[in-house]
């Protein structure tokens, strides 16, 4: 597509431009210019984002997507084709995801989208819808926290929900590889940074909302309504018909059933609401879960899953919603059920022939280490080892509240590292400890490979060992930097030397 048609496909006011060149997709990385891309400059400093502007022209690219200012007179200076929007910064947010769609082909018109948002479990019902829109609607793609993943390629992601440029460019991957269905993790950061602009959805989920990233929104309050955007703004730009499904065990879930005026589904894992979905656990393991389910004047419907722990009921229940909600039929959805596998990081467990059980989890918020210990307890004889640590340059009012939570359910509560980041690790472990209830066993290591193997090492017959915080992540950012560090691979090492010493 050439400059000149992109600007009148581009249904904003107050655009200009300059030259004609032939564009091929808008990225926001100068480093990752193709010739002819559009290069979209972000909001940064004068200086930043001049010689960002350099580098994309002299990688080749085609034009520069600029706002009115010091950006717009430096190409018009060295007259560089561009594109430039006069407005605020929320409008050239709301263009770049336009102008990205509308180069990569609007890929989102020719799939079936569904966007999944809430504070637990966005993962997990992605992983467990993909699986079950294979089976039932066509190949599907899915993206978000675990990178993308389609039935011919994957590659891994910077954020759980990236910028416009990346997202139009993973949907197009996606069309190119005849996927039917889109499925992607929507984080809040992204709803409020309109990081989703162009995306036209088929349907949302929400899975609940509990405290995380008030380092970003300030308050709850705040953290919801930028979650509400999925379901409240976004359904009124795209052409397509919208369903909701919502979990009704979730306040905030509820309310939004009540409130939002457009087509909905509700869930449930612990009432039978009228015309809703209600999904009932006879037997949660460690592995497997064996489930009821209930919607409308369908008859009760058995299944098993092979993925473990009390809490993940409520995400299969999310899934099938989500399923729903594309219009698949019940009956599809829990024979495809059998067939879904365990999703990387998330309740993994570590296989050994010691005795005991070693679990990985992603849980890094008090309300989902609460639901992933409480699974845990409920099928643990002996002891219950709890290894996690806190991230920096996060929100650090949970610190003290995810201690007081681990202490509370496990026998033995181990604080380490996480992603530390910029912050010193020793003084996030101190705020850490500060919830540690009284008469507790606990204990701090600074390094998380020592902290893992001294968990292994303290864990007898009928124990389990959780390794919680990092999941499937394969590195520990320390500083700026990201090192090699893997939860399952240190777990494993450290169950190999202890098994290697009773053979």
């Amino acid at each position: 597509m050439n400059l000149q048609a992109a600007v009148m496909a581009l249904d904003f006011p107050n655009i200009s431009s300059q030259g004609d060149p032939t564009l091929g997709l808008a990225r926001s990385d100068s480093r990752s210019i193709s010739p002819g891309d559009l290069f979209v400059c972000m909001s940064g400093s004068e200086v930043e984002n001049r010689k960002h502007i350099v580098d994309a022209s002299a990688r080749g690219a085609g034009a520069i997507f600029v706002r009115t200012g010091p950006d717009l007179e430096f190409c018009k200076e060295n007259q560089l084709a561009y594109i430039c929007l006069d407005g605020s910064e929320m409008d050239f947010r709301l263009a770049i995801g336009a102008v990205s769609h509308l180069l990569a082909g609007n890929p989102s018109r020719h799939l079936k989208v569904v966007g999944i948002t809430g504070t637990n479990g966005k993962t997990t019902t992605a992983w467990i819808m993909r699986s079950l829109l294979n089976k039932c609607m066509g190949a599907s793609a899915c993206f978000g926290t675990l990178g993308y993943l389609d039935s011919r390629s994957s590659f891994e992601n910077r954020n759980t929900t990236p910028v416009a440029p990346e997202i139009a460019e993973a949907m197009q991957l996606a069309v190119l590889h005849y996927q039917d269905c889109f499925v992607m993790e929507v984080s809040s950061h992204a709803l409020v940074e309109e990081r989703i602009a162009g995306v036209e959805f088929d349907g949302a989920v929400f899975t609940n909302l509990t405290q995380d990233h008030l380092d970003y929104h300030q308050d709850m309050t705040n953290y919801e309504l930028a979650k509400k955007r999925l379901f409240k703004e976004v359904p009124n730009r795209s052409s397509k018909h919208f369903t909701a499904a919502l979990n009704l065990d979730d306040p905030v879930g509820l309310k939004w059933y009540q409130e939002l005026d457009l087509p909905k589904i509700g869930y449930s894992t612990t009432s039978l609401f009228e015309d809703c979905l209600f999904v009932e656990s006879n037997y949660a393991g460690l592995t497997e879960l064996d489930l009821n389910v209930f919607y409308n004047e369908v008859e009760m419907l058995n299944l098993v899953v092979n993925i473990g722990g009390q809490y993940n009921v409520s995400n299969v229940a999310s899934a099938i919603a989500g399923c729903l909600a594309l219009g698949v039929e019940l009956e599809s959805i829990v024979k495809s059920l059998s067939e879904v596998t365990p999703v990387p990081g998330r309740f993994e467990p570590i296989a050994n022939s010691l005795g005991f059980e070693v679990i990985i989890d992603y849980a890094h918020t008090p309300n989902a280490l609460l639901k992933l210990l409480k699974s845990v307890r409920e099928l643990t004889t002996g002891k219950l080892i709890c290894v996690f640590g806190c991230g920096g340059d996060r929100d650090k009012s949970k610190r003290p509240l995810m201690a007081e939570v681990v202490s509370g359910l496990a026998d033995l509560t181990i604080i380490t590292s996480d992603n530390p980041r910029t912050e010193d690790p020793s003084v996030i472990i101190k705020e850490t400890e500060l919830g540690i209830r009284e008469g507790t066993e606990s204990i701090s290591i600074l390094d998380r490979k020592e902290a893992i193997y001294f968990a292994i090492n303290k864990a007898c017959p009928l124990d389990v060992v959780v390794i919680a915080g990092k999941g499937h992540e394969g590195y520990q950012v320390i500083g700026t930097t990201s090192y090699p560090s893997d939860d399952r691979i240190l777990a494993r090492e450290v169950l190999t030397v202890r098994e290697a010493a009773f053979r």
